[in-house]
């Protein structure tokens, strides 16, 4: 069983309560490029928000993938190996509807709901197939949402979309090209005030390549292609104004390598970063 997603959702919360996480670097668009400090203080926490989107795409891609050891020989998926079922759901739901595979998975608690609805569809030589054996393509959307019961307290609420169209599975090598969008609403309540901070952002995920390991399609680690991604935040504190602060991210991979390039207004970051190894 995996639950990597609930882990995920953990890791958004998290970045999504720090202090002043995006305020505080300008916006303003200028004439001249400057090249940005890797030690700057707020690249630091916008890196690791960066890092995070790379991580939960990639799980979400590499969850799609799994998705092809759940479908038994006769056609029916098995939840033990398919992503969305946790242990501790309240209810799961599967059902083949119109060609998708649906499962729906539920946890209902006192203070929060964790909801994730996946639908998965096979083909063979562009032709819907029940059977996942021998796919060489497949479409996976991916939609998952926590929510609070008190809203009058300090709380973050999560709303995500994901979708993946793979070609090549007959293949070595897999393309994968799709998008993941997640908004997150986080709320801080102190003493003297509150602070509000919505997080939209947006993923593209192109012509991104994965290489079939011994086992198949496990790894999912890319060898090629890139992520771009659009952060926009708005911070608001009590009465008072909103902030409104702008990011575009693009990642190119060679071989489980990131070169990450990150902008706001005209102060752009660049670095490099090993998120796994790759099969060649």
């Amino acid at each position: 069983m995996r639950s990597a997603k609930f882990f995920t959702i953990l890791g958004f919360v998290l970045l999504a309560s720090m202090s002043l996480l995006f305020v505080g670097c300008g916006s303003d668009d200028g004439p001249t490029t400057i090249t940005g400090s890797l030690t700057n203080p707020d690249f630091v926490v916008v890196q690791d928000q960066v890092e995070t989107i790379v991580d939960s795409t990639l799980d979400f891609v590499l969850t799609g993938m799994n998705s092809l050891s759940s479908i038994s020989t006769d056609g029916i998926i098995i939840p033990n190996f398919y992503g969305p079922v946790f242990s501790d759901s309240d209810q799961v739901t599967i059902a083949y509807v119109g060609g998708w595979y649906v499962v729906n998975a539920v946890q209902q608690r006192s203070d929060f709901a964790f909801t994730v609805l996946d639908s998965v569809q096979f083909y063979i030589n562009d032709e819907v197939s029940q059977n996942g054996v021998g796919a060489d393509s497949m479409w996976y959307r991916h939609r998952w949402s926590y929510d609070v019961a008190d809203t009058t307290v300090s709380y973050t609420k999560v709303d995500g979309h994901a979708g993946f169209d793979y070609r090549g599975l007959g293949v070595n090598q897999a393309s994968i090209n799709g998008s993941n969008d997640v908004v997150i609403h986080d709320q801080f309540v102190s003493v003297d005030s509150t602070v509000v901070r919505q997080f939209e952002f947006s993923t593209d995920v192109n012509n991104l390549l994965v290489n079939k390991g011994p086992s198949g399609w496990d790894h999912g680690c890319p060898n090629g292609g890139t992520i771009s991604a659009t952060a926009t935040v708005t911070y608001t504190k009590d009465d008072a104004a909103q902030v409104v602060t702008n990011w575009n991210i693009t990642m190119t991979f060679t071989d489980g390598t990131a070169s990450i390039t990150v902008s706001s207004g005209n102060v752009v970051w660049s670095y490099t970063k090993d998120v796994c190894i790759a099969i060649n």
